[in-house]
């Protein structure tokens, strides 16, 4: 039995399972995708303390794992399918059907890339829609890509690409983005990077890949498409 099952690889799964073997706890970490969550798609993290120079998502988690070992966590790449709750512990059910039982049970499954939820992005995952530059980019090479949103992220992957496509199109529903400003800055002064606010995606083009978007402005409804690759 264990003391501690955490469900999630990601930085607070780790950090947790750092703290609880670290305290002479029995602990297994289990995560079926990829360790560090979204962490790793980020290629320069420059606001990590003790990394000045920047450090990338995948380099810091595998310190975090390195870490983990050095104080016994048990690492494994299997998934939960659910948990029960037993009399004297709890009972972890797994995707293989295996059950590993525990007296505590911590979740930390993280977030996902948020969809646009419009017509054409499942029929283009793969064939020109992406959630990772930082993963796809090297397929996106010399193109005109259009890269969706206003936050740290949507900009950070914008950043990235700006490094291998010929041109973006950053499109974003609002008036101003949210990320900060740092981020906005580089933007601005990225002549690979068209600005386009108060819009949003209603729908991906193409046939057998991605060629164009059909965006709307919010404000007028007004419709135009933009080509891409």
């Amino acid at each position: 039995m264990y003391d501690v099952v955490i469900i999630g690889g990601g930085p607070a799964g780790l950090t947790a399972g750092i703290y609880a073997a670290r305290s002479g706890l029995k602990t297994i970490i289990l995560e079926d995708k990829v360790f560090g969550g979204q962490i790793v798609f980020s290629a320069d993290l420059e606001n990590y303390p003790g990394f000045p120079e920047g450090i990338s998502g995948m380099d810091i988690i595998d310190k975090f794992l390195e870490q983990a070992k050095k104080f016994g966590v048990e690492i494994s790449y299997d998934g939960v399918e659910s948990i029960e709750n037993d009399i004297s512990c709890k009972r972890v059910i797994l995707k293989n059907k295996s059950c590993i039982t525990t007296k505590t049970v911590i979740i930390a499954t993280g977030a996902s890339a948020d969809k646009l939820g419009c017509p054409g992005e499942a029929k283009f995952l793969g064939k020109g829609v992406s959630y990772c530059a930082t993963c796809d980019g090297a397929f996106f090479k010399g193109k005109t890509v259009a890269v969706v949103g206003g936050g740290d992220s949507a900009l950070e992957e914008a950043l990235y690409l700006a490094n291998l496509v010929k041109k973006i199109y950053l499109i974003h529903r609002r008036d101003q983005f949210r990320a900060v400003k740092i981020l906005q800055d580089r933007i601005k002064k990225n002549n690979k990077i068209e600005i386009i606010f108060d819009s949003v995606v209603k729908e991906i083009l193409g046939d057998k890949f991605v060629k164009g978007v059909l965006i709307e402005n919010v404000k007028t409804k007004q419709q135009s498409r933009l080509d891409i690759d």
